[in-house]
């Protein structure tokens, strides 16, 4: 439904609220290392926090698009709060996706 970014959430929750459901959309986004350098993250005001899933805990940020669009976004490899950096094959992606899907992404 639309186009990637600010532009395709924007008519994406347009398209809900039209159709009866809620006015505000959540996107959850998994990023590599560099994510957190591009210019779309460099211009949102993010707030860090961490969120408990039975799997474990998962850092994430949480800004806003629009006024209608929330952004989660979690770095795959950052993404546990007891550690910097987590190899490849130790990152709990099933952690990562109860977070998300707590924080109530789409």
């Amino acid at each position: 439904r639309g186009r990637p970014g600010r532009e395709g959430a924007d008519a994406y929750a347009r398209s809900a609220t039209m159709a009866g459901e809620s006015a505000h959309f959540t996107l959850g986004l998994i990023g590599g290392s560099g994510l957190l350098k591009s210019q779309m993250m460099q211009s949102l005001a993010a707030e860090e926090r961490t969120v408990d899933t039975e799997f474990g805990g998962v850092k994430v940020r949480v800004g806003e698009l629009s006024p209608r669009v929330r952004l989660i976004v979690v770095q795959r490899h950052a993404a546990d709060p007891d550690c910097e950096y987590s190899p490849p094959h130790l990152v709990n992606y099933q952690a990562i996706l109860q977070a998300l899907k707590n924080e109530g992404a789409h």
